[in-house]
């Protein structure tokens, strides 16, 4: 914007006033989209703390199914090898 120094001290206030109100609203917007991008990292965090929660019980039911398994497995061998 440019200013006319030859308008006189009213009209260089007012430019001064509209300068300022163009900073807070700067100043509101990026507090905004920063706030916007919080809530959506934390968003983003709880997702992926939820996934590593979920495949750590898939892993474990994993491991407790071969369990099982070799366990069936062992009784039908002795099963097999009593009859």
């Amino acid at each position: 914007m440019a200013i006319n120094l030859d308008r006189g001290p009213a009209d260089l206030e007012e430019v001064i006033d509209k300068q300022q109100k163009q900073i807070d609203w700067l100043k509101k917007q990026t507090k905004k989209i920063q706030d916007d991008r919080i809530a959506e990292i934390m968003a983003l965090y709880a997702e992926v703390k939820r996934l590593k929660n979920e495949n750590e019980n898939i892993r474990l039911d994993e491991i407790k199914l071969k369990f099982k398994i070799e366990k069936l497995e062992e009784e039908l061998h002795d099963r097999k090898t009593n009859d």
